[in-house]
């Protein structure tokens, strides 16, 4: 099984304030779609997701990506977690034209 997201959209929202710990915070993300299917029709749906992007970087071009392994840890009590996402792009073959 692989991991698809979806990116349809450069276009990021930042969000910045004062943390719990009264420490200023800034997080940019951009939205994302998992491409997930059905356990029982198989009928694949579109389920929103946030990107949270490294201070700086630059958001992820228009495309299909799947999860990172730098996305996927094992935490203390040897529990699979997955944290912050980092996408890597999937070759999507061209069509050519009939």
């Amino acid at each position: 099984m692989q991991i698809i997201i979806d990116v349809n959209s450069t276009k990021t929202v930042t969000q910045s304030g004062t943390s719990k710990a009264n420490k200023p915070y800034e997080m940019t993300k951009q939205r994302g779609h998992l491409l997930k299917a059905d356990s029982i029709t198989g009928e694949v749906s579109a389920v929103a997701i946030d990107i949270t992007l490294d201070k700086g970087a630059f958001p992820y071009p228009v495309g299909r990506y799947t999860l990172d392994e730098a996305s996927v840890r094992v935490n203390n009590y040897g529990r699979l977690e997955i944290g912050f996402i980092k996408l890597s792009k999937i070759d999507t073959p061209v069509k050519a034209a009939a």
